[in-house]
């Protein structure tokens, strides 16, 4: 989100991504999630890469929470475009 105090806690999106290995400050204060997602796009030169890997991990961590339903995550542009998707299929332990 881009306003402070949106959905998005942006401290606990940065310890997200760098639990991931991708090089975010944690002592850097965001204020919103915008601000890490602007980061990202200055810090690769090809983010479509990553943020699949990012919209996967989620996916998965999600599915997990639901006891293993399908979930998919999507990253939305600025724009309300689609940047990214990945998918979590239903886990066979479920």
């Amino acid at each position: 989100t881009h306003v402070k105090f949106g959905a998005l806690n942006p401290t606990s999106a940065a310890l997200f991504l760098h639990n991931m290995g991708i090089p975010v400050s944690l002592d850097t204060p965001f204020n919103t999630a915008r601000e890490i997602f602007d980061l990202l796009l200055e810090t690769h030169e090809k983010p479509k890469p990553l943020f699949r890997r990012i919209c996967g991990v989620a996916a998965r961590y999600v599915s997990a929470l639901g006891s293993g339903i399908p979930t998919t995550a999507h990253l939305i542009g600025y724009n309300g475009e689609l940047l990214s998707s990945a998918s979590a299929p239903r886990n066979k332990n479920s």
